[in-house]
């Protein structure tokens, strides 16, 4: 952990994201969370491997992001509980816009610290197929092959 307080620092990203989408635009939210979903952040027990952003009315919500249980976590705690994430009014409608319009999705590229706050980057990002995914394999594979020959 670094201990200049306002540089950030990453907690935990979405390794398929940009396999599996095209990403356009990011916006760093903030997300609501509970006193012991911060403690088992800061110990490492989260993930949004599996998790999506859907708007509901003005909000953006966050579903199937983990938090795991923690110490001191009550009894009836679920770790994948829908939590809000915190935007100013325009940018949600800017988003929800864009979402209605051209079929964009909404992912979670990553959770980091900033400023002693837990902030998610999300991306409007279209999903790729099959073909497009072959492209970016063969890509990286040759940029591969000229690196390993320089």
């Amino acid at each position: 952990m670094p201990k200049n307080n306002d540089t950030p620092w990453l907690v935990c990203q979405n390794r398929k994201a940009k396999y599996d989408y095209f990403l356009e635009e990011t916006v760093e939210a903030g997300i609501t969370l509970q006193g012991h979903e911060v403690r088992s952040i800061r110990d490492g027990k989260i993930s949004i491997a599996e998790s999506y952003v859907v708007v509901e009315g003005q909000k953006l919500i966050i579903r199937g992001m983990t938090i795991q249980r923690g110490i001191n976590s009550p009894k009836d705690y679920e770790p994948t509980r829908d939590r809000s994430l915190l935007l100013h009014k325009k940018e949600i409608e800017k988003l929800t816009k864009k979402i209605n319009e051209k079929g964009y999705t909404m992912i979670p590229l990553n959770v980091h610290r900033k400023n002693g706050l837990y902030k998610l980057d999300v991306a409007l990002a279209k999903g790729k197929n099959v073909r497009d995914k072959r492209e970016d394999i063969k890509t990286r594979d040759a940029q591969r092959d000229i690196r390993k020959e320089m």
